[in-house]
This record gives structure tokens, sequence and C-alpha cells, in this order.
């Protein structure tokens, strides 16, 4: 996957194509390019992290960035969903667009943006709530409140990520007892439970065992079809 990041002052150095937060929701779903980078660089402060990434990714792939620890792979990832924005002195230059549409131009929510690109980090990260609300807690915010359609989500995506049957009778218990692989595995049905465009993951299989890696990497086919 990938690894290292920022965002900041200074905006892509392509001209920003004007956008509106609708235009990001009305993206052409037939689209073959999903993303296009072009010279995308990412600085923190004045250190250049990534130089010169070039590429194409194609819709309803699985694309894996593979490298040695430290070259920058998570520092990529982390530029699509702009969650370099978040750290101070951390910048992107160059191009990324999403359907066309620049992702870093000035009318662009980078919230809109992170709803539908979501992310899976290497390091479980959990909300200090119980099972069920961590997963119920996307749709909530998205307007989903009927009790019968949280559990039908909270179920799905836990069965999609193949905890439902280790939680389904404690779902109301703390989500921060469960153990590493759990919590892992309960990150990424919080992400598609809000059912993204795209999910980004940043090494997600590093703490899961063998058959738990084995769904996941089901769960990226049946995603991508």
């Amino acid at each position: 996957m990938l690894t290292e990041a920022r965002v900041a002052d200074r905006r892509p150095t392509i001209a920003p194509r004007p956008t509106t937060r609708a235009s990001l929701g009305a993206v052409l779903e037939d689209a073959p390019v999903v993303f296009d980078l072009a010279a995308l660089e990412v600085f923190y402060g004045s250190f250049r992290a990534v130089r010169g990434v070039t590429m194409k990714i194609q819709k309803q792939q699985i694309t894996a960035f593979i490298g040695p620890s430290g070259c920058g792979k998570s520092t990529v990832l982390r530029a699509f969903n702009r969650m370099h924005d978040v750290t101070p002195g951390a910048r992107v230059a160059g191009q990324l667009r999403y359907h066309g549409i620049d992702l870093y131009g000035p009318e662009v929510s980078a919230t809109e943006v992170r709803r539908r690109i979501g992310m899976v980090f290497q390091k479980p990260n959990p909300f200090p709530k119980i099972i069920y609300d961590n997963i119920a807690f996307g749709p909530r915010v998205n307007g989903v409140k009927g009790k019968t359609a949280l559990d039908a989500i909270v179920e799905t995506s836990l069965r999609a990520a193949a905890l439902w049957d280790e939680v389904k009778d404690r779902l109301g218990d703390s989500a921060l007892g469960l153990s590493g692989g759990q919590q892992q595995r309960l990150c990424i049905a919080r992400t598609i439970a809000v059912e993204p465009e795209v999910v980004l993951m940043d090494e997600p299989c590093s703490a899961l065992d063998p058959i738990a890696t084995a769904r996941i990497e089901e769960l990226m086919r049946e995603l991508k079809s």
C-alpha cells in the first residue's frame, strides 16, 4: 500500500480547474480512469518526501504500491483523500485528479473527499465507543436514523470484514476491548459502512492472521466488482 505525506500552503502547480461540491458528486461513473496523477510531489516543510509521481489508476481495479520501508508509499496514499491537510507544514504539489476533478481545488470540500474516499490505516484506530456505534457512527452522520436500517448496516459491514460471528453477541461492549486483529477488522467494517467509492488501505493485514487476511483479500475483490 503506501507510507507518508502532508499538505498546506502551495496549491498544485497546474491551474486549478473551477469546481463545486456538487460537481464532485456528479462524477462520471463510467470513466475508465479514476485517479490521474501527474508530477505529484509531497513536502514536509522544506523536505520533499515524494517527487514526480505520475500514474493513472483505472476503475474497479486493485492497485498495490510496493516498495521498501520509507520510500513514500503511505505518503502518496494519504494524498488521495487529503490526509495531509491536517499535518502542519505539509503540502502537495502537482496534479491529482479524481474523475477529472482537481482534488485540491479551492472549492472542493476535504470532508466530502474523505467521505467518498475512505481509508484504513496500518494501526487500528477504533473509536472509544461500543462496537455497534463504531459502525453506526458514519451512517448516522450521513442521515441514516432508523434502528432497523442501522442494524442491517452494522451486520452487513461486520460480516464483510469477517468479524460478525465473533462480536454479534457483544455489540454493546467497548471496541477497545477487542484484540488488535479484531480492531483492524472493525476499522475496515467502519470504513465500508458508509459505502465509499474508493477504499485506501495502508498495509491493513499486517496485524491479521492468515484466515482473516484471506477474508479481507476476498472482500477487496468483492468491492472492486
